[in-house]
């Protein structure tokens, strides 16, 4: 059986990047931890695109994809250009 994110404690940075609505205040892994806790706290989604980057790999971009097809990863990723344009905080 599979380890359960479902009662693992928030980190400081995930508290203060919560508050402050900064998504440069997270580490990568904490967003990982927080998604994974939703998920095993009873979330359900029926689809996900994650975006990364290596480090030191300028340009290197990379990501990991449950969907059921390329329309709904694009959807997705639609919906989230609107969160990154001028103005909207993240």
């Amino acid at each position: 059986m599979a380890e359960s994110f479902k009662d693992h404690p928030e980190s400081i940075a995930e508290v203060r990047a919560g508050k402050a609505r900064d998504a440069a205040l997270w580490s990568p892994r904490d967003v990982l931890i927080s998604l994974l806790r939703e998920i095993d706290g009873g979330l359900e989604i029926d689809a996900m695109v994650i975006a990364f980057r290596r480090k030191g790999e300028a340009g290197d971009a990379c990501y990991r994809a449950a969907v059921p097809d390329r329309v709904v990863a694009l959807g997705l990723m639609e919906i989230v250009k609107g969160y990154l344009l001028p103005g909207r905080r993240l």
